[in-house]
């Protein structure tokens, strides 16, 4: 019963895989038998016995989920490193946030900090435009800064160089209308 023999994958059989797998994409039997200086019958029964086809293709798709992970590491570092930058563009000390909660940023410059936020906003994955209807300063800024005394500062320096002051709202200088 020939069939139902199972032989033993030794070190000089999985050496030959090996050998057949680093060869790439124009792999031959007859490579592998010149190497291990054996008949290209044998090698490829070793191929059937041992199933080299499946391997090759689950191999593949191993280093290909190896090389997705350090690509994706790699970027997600990147854009950390970007947001960081961008971060202390709009929050360090004499920059844009600073800037505008003392009534010192020029019109192109608010531009230059809408910008900044949404770039950071665009770095952590979140979404720069909003459906509905915003007064006052944009809800990208007012989601990205977390500190409430600072968010005010930033409101109430908004509105008063808008001139305008929305004191029928009880959210303060800033309504929304949240419709979702």
């Amino acid at each position: 019963m020939a069939g139902n023999w199972n032989p033993e994958e030794t070190l000089q059989r999985r050496e030959a895989f090996d050998y057949y797998y680093s060869l790439g994409a124009n792999r031959t039997y007859k490579q592998v038998a010149e190497r291990f200086q054996v008949s290209e019958r044998t090698v490829n029964n070793w191929a059937k016995w041992f199933n080299w086809q499946e391997r090759v293709r689950m191999r593949d798709i191993e280093n290909s989920k190896k090389l997705e992970e350090r690509t994706d590491k790699r970027i997600v570092d990147r854009k950390a490193d970007m947001l960081k930058v961008v971060e202390h563009a709009i929050m360090g000390k004499g920059h844009m946030a600073e800037q505008l909660v003392k009534g010192d940023l020029k019109g192109a410059s608010i531009k230059d900090l809408k910008m900044l936020v949404e770039l950071a906003l665009l770095l952590m994955g979140e979404v720069t435009e909003r459906g509905e209807q915003r007064h006052g300063i944009s809800g990208e800024l007012r989601g990205y800064i977390t500190d409430p005394e600072f968010l005010r500062a930033v409101q109430q320096a908004y509105t008063e160089r808008r001139g305008s002051n929305n004191s029928s709202s009880n959210a303060g200088p800033v309504a929304d209308s949240d419709d979702r």
